[in-house]
């Protein structure tokens, strides 16, 4: 397995990978490394919390049975960080784990994207990483035009605020106009 802490060059994604069975985290290790990913492995939750709050990865892919935090407890927690909240995050599981509906529906519900099972086929993974990846470019690009809208909006209010400051400097001069042309016809008039 790479050292997690040794950044590969590559045009690909970054991907936090964790679970507490070595060679399963070599095999996800090596299949997504081939495909030109990032890949910053973590051998239980706690390690997975650290690497994905220092990388901000485009995925997240937990074992769901961890020994010190469940890849649940992880999910949740990555939920709750405004910064990382929209990283999809796939599950890995055993087959028993996921006949369990409530297990399912529980890791969907905390912000779990998708489930892969155990064994784990490169193909399937594969797939399932790259819907992954597509949601989180959506993402991102979601978020450039919303910032884009909101610099928008927040110019035009500028500028909304610079006119009317600049129509209500109008309507005091049209005052002060009126009421000089009043005083002066008054004195006209003496």
């Amino acid at each position: 397995m790479a050292d997690s802490n040794v950044e590969k060059k590559t045009n690909g994604k970054i991907i936090v990978i964790a679970d507490d069975t070595p060679a399963n985290l070599e095999f996800l290790e090596k299949v997504l490394s081939t495909e030109g990913h990032m890949v910053f492995a973590g051998r239980n939750g706690t390690e997975a919390i650290k690497l994905i709050q220092e990388k901000k990865p485009d995925l997240i892919i937990l074992d769901v049975k961890m020994p010190d935090i469940s890849g649940f407890e992880v999910c949740r927690e990555v939920m709750m960080d405004k910064d990382l909240a929209r990283i999809p995050v796939i599950f890995v599981t055993s087959e028993d784990e996921f006949r369990e509906e409530k297990s399912v529906v529980k890791g969907l519900d905390i912000g779990g994207l998708d489930y892969v099972l155990r064994p784990v086929g490169k193909d399937m993974l594969l797939a399932r990483v790259r819907v992954g990846l597509r949601l989180r470019e959506t993402q991102k690009k979601l978020d450039e035009k919303y910032k884009e809208l909101e610099d928008k909006y927040k110019q035009i209010k500028e500028m909304n605020e610079l006119m009317v400051g600049r129509e209500l400097k109008m309507i005091e001069l049209e005052k002060e106009i009126d009421r000089l042309k009043k005083t002066l016809e008054e004195k006209r008039g003496k």
